[in-house]
């Protein structure tokens, strides 16, 4: 009898490339707590970076919230001057000097496209001028023209 042998199994190139597409199409196991925790809204991250920054823009988003609200309630008179903390109010004069500077932005590039628009009126008016005057000098030759033929006959 015939002694047999088993051959070490080596990984080559192929199985690599058959492991790979078998890893990334696997089925993904069902969970039902990740459902639940999507569900909720409460999707949890490993990275506790990305948390605190999730956590610091949901605390932006509700500070935000309360000054506009603090603002509307001032604007319309429900609350004085005096119902205000100072750092409230500091917040308002911070809210009021960052919606001044996007007006100004605005209104700056308003004023660009004003003037770029006012320099294609300048140049449509240029060429309008340019076309009438070769309109009229073609009407003078047709008319003299005209008149050569008719003096001609």
């Amino acid at each position: 009898m015939k002694n047999i042998q088993l051959t070490p199994y080596k990984e080559n190139i192929f199985i690599k490339i058959k492991n790979f597409f078998k890893k990334i199409f696997k089925k993904q196991e069902f969970n039902p707590d990740e459902v639940s925790v999507i569900e909720e809204g409460l999707v949890s991250t490993s990275n506790p970076i990305l948390q605190e920054e999730e956590t610091n823009q949901k605390d932006e988003a509700y500070d935000r919230k309360k000054i506009l609200k603090i603002r509307t309630q001032f604007e319309n008179d429900e609350i004085d001057v005096d119902d205000l903390s100072e750092e409230e109010i500091d917040e308002l004069i911070n809210l009021y000097n960052e919606e001044t500077e996007i007006i100004k932005q605005k209104t700056e590039i308003t004023q660009e496209e004003m003037k770029a628009i006012k320099a294609d009126t300048k140049a449509i008016q240029m060429e309008t001028e340019l076309i009438n005057r070769k309109n009229d000098t073609m009407r003078k030759e047709i008319e003299r023209l005209k008149n050569e033929m008719q003096e001609s006959v």
